[in-house]
């Protein structure tokens, strides 16, 4: 009995070593508690060559101010360079996951979609942007893009909010009530199209435009029309924090929101010429 006893003693102790041994604390732990001993400073990753690079940085450092903290901006390339005019971001859910545990506490510029829900680890603040798509013509004469002629086509960011209201809409149209609808792969394309008289409207991102038309002389008579009948196209940007950081979520959604109270939201979306819409 006695040896049984110490058999099954020696065993448990090796079982209890060899749990001991497994799963060593990963690089984004240590990083953290390295952070947490400095103390000073936030790390925000920001795409670094889409359209709103430089806003977020700014906004980045404001946000990071109202925490008392020095705002370190980390520069992300995306594994391809970002669509021309665009804000969209080209990571996989593994890749944004690495970046937030080892390279920066706070992501800019996540488009909030309820299809972020399904990452259970992630967490979103409110958004602290949004603005819309608008339709853009150069036909001075047109009022609402429904009354362009059927002969005209229209050109437009493909796989957006907007483009797939206009293709659903298009579709319970009769044939011979229908336009031409020609998807692009980014909001400089149709633009593009549209100043060289190939296409009769674009539907696109409406800061996309501006930036557009601050760059082309030949884009100096372009006009917005909205987009009704077609439902809302609204894009919300906000942060993107990992789940273990629910504290520093709610600091930063009530930095959003002091800030919005100042008028610094505005103030840098019009300095960075990204036309917004009342956050909600």
């Amino acid at each position: 009995m006695t040896n049984r006893f110490l058999i099954l003693f020696f065993l448990l102790f090796l079982a209890v070593q060899a749990l001991a041994q497994q799963a060593p604390l990963g690089p984004e732990y240590t990083e953290r508690d390295r952070l947490r001993l400095e103390g000073d400073s936030l790390r925000f990753c920001v795409i670094s060559d889409n359209l709103p690079a430089d806003y977020h940085r700014e906004l980045a450092t404001e946000l990071a101010a109202t925490q008392l903290l020095e705002a370190r901006i980390v520069e992300i390339d995306p594994p391809r360079p970002s669509e021309p005019l665009d804000y969209r971001l080209f990571l996989e859910e593994a890749q944004l996951y690495y970046l937030l545990a080892n390279d920066c506490e706070v992501f800019m510029g996540l488009a909030l979609t309820s299809s972020l829900s399904r990452w259970d680890w992630l967490l979103t603040s409110q958004p602290y942007h949004v603005s819309h798509s608008v339709f853009v013509t150069r036909d001075e004469q047109l009022t609402k893009w429904t009354d362009l002629p059927l002969d005209e086509t229209i050109g437009t960011r493909v796989q957006t909010s907007s483009d797939i209201q206009l293709a659903t809409y298009l579709t319970g149209l009769s044939e011979n009530r229908r336009w031409k609808r020609v998807p692009n792969y980014n909001n400089e394309q149709p633009l593009v199209q549209l100043a060289e008289g190939k296409i009769g409207l674009a539907l696109v991102w409406e800061p996309a435009v501006v930036h557009f038309m601050e760059e082309h002389e030949d884009a100096a008579d372009f006009r917005t029309l909205p987009t009704e009948p077609l439902g809302s196209s609204q894009l919300q940007l906000g942060l993107g924090l990992r789940s273990q950081d629910s504290f520093l979520q709610a600091s930063l959604d009530t930095a959003i929101s002091e800030l919005e109270a100042l008028g610094i939201l505005d103030e840098l979306a019009t300095r960075y010429d990204l036309p917004t819409d009342p956050l909600p």
